[in-house]
C-alpha cells in the first residue's frame, strides 16, 4: 500500500513537472515576453534579459527595442546596449523612429531627457565602455551625428558622456576625444552653435581635461 502510495506520488510530481516544462516551452516560445516579467520578479535578470533579447527578435517592434535597449543599459551591457541602439539608427528605420520617438516624448514631462538624446547617450557610452581606441571614435562619431543633426542640446550624448561615464575611461581614450572634439572645432563645428551651446561644449572639453588630470 505504501509503494502505491508513493508511486502515486511520483507520478504526479513527474506529471506535474511535465507540464511546467511543456508550459515554460510555450511561453518561451509564443510569449518570451511573459517569461521575462516572471524573470524579472523572480530577479532573475541574466534570464530576463535574454527573454527581452528573445521578444524584440520576435516582435521587431520598436517600443521592444526600446524596452531592450532600456534593461540592456540596466545591466551595464555596455556592448549589446550600442548594438540595439545601432539597430534604432539604422537609416531604414528613420522615419518611423521619428513618430516612434514624438510619440515618447509627448508621454514625458517638459524637463525630461529626450528619447533620442537617450537611446544616442547609451549608444555613445556603450560603445565607450568597451574601452578600445576604435569604439570610442566609433562612440565620439555617435555623439557628432545627433549634435549636426539637433544640435549642443542640454542633454546631447557628448554631455551625457562627460557627466555619467568619462571618469571610467582610461586617460588615452579621454585623450581621444579631445583630439576628436578638435578635428570637429577645425571643420568649422562653432559656426553651427549658438553661444549658449558653445558655452556648453567648452565645459564639457573642460571637464574632460579635469578628469584626464586625476588619471
Amino acid at each position: 500500500m505504501k509503494k502505491l502510495v508513493l508511486k502515486t506520488i511520483g507520478i504526479t510530481l513527474a506529471g506535474i513537472i511535465a507540464l511546467g516544462v511543456i508550459l515554460f516551452g510555450i511561453f518561451a516560445l509564443f510569449s518570451p515576453k511573459t517569461i521575462a516579467n516572471v524573470a524579472d520578479k523572480m530577479g532573475n535578470y541574466s534570464v530576463s534579459v535574454s527573454f527581452y533579447e528573445k521578444n524584440y527578435n520576435k516582435t521587431e517592434s520598436l517600443e521592444d527595442l526600446y524596452g531592450l535597449i532600456v534593461k540592456l543599459d540596466a545591466e551595464n551591457d555596455g556592448a549589446r546596449t550600442a548594438k540595439y541602439c545601432k539597430i534604432m539608427f539604422k537609416p531604414e528605420n528613420s522615419g518611423k523612429v521619428a513618430v516612434f520617438m514624438n510619440k515618447k516624448d509627448s508621454e514625458l514631462d517638459q524637463s525630461a531627457v529626450k528619447t533620442k538624446e537617450y537611446v544616442y547617450a547609451k549608444y555613445a557610452i556603450g560603445l565607450a565602455s568597451q574601452n578600445t581606441l576604435s569604439k570610442t571614435n566609433e562612440c565620439m562619431q555617435v555623439c557628432f551625428n545627433y549634435i549636426t543633426a539637433d544640435g549642443y542640446t542640454i542633454n546631447n550624448p557628448l554631455t551625457m558622456l562627460v557627466s555619467g561615464y568619462a571618469s571610467k575611461m582610461e586617460k588615452e581614450l579621454l585623450q581621444a576625444t579631445l583630439t576628436y572634439i578638435s578635428q570637429e572645432e577645425s571643420k568649422g563645428l562653432y559656426s553651427n552653435l549658438d553661444s549658449s551651446e558653445t558655452s556648453r561644449l567648452i565645459k564639457d572639453k573642460n571637464a574632460i581635461k579635469e578628469i584626464i588630470e586625476t588619471k
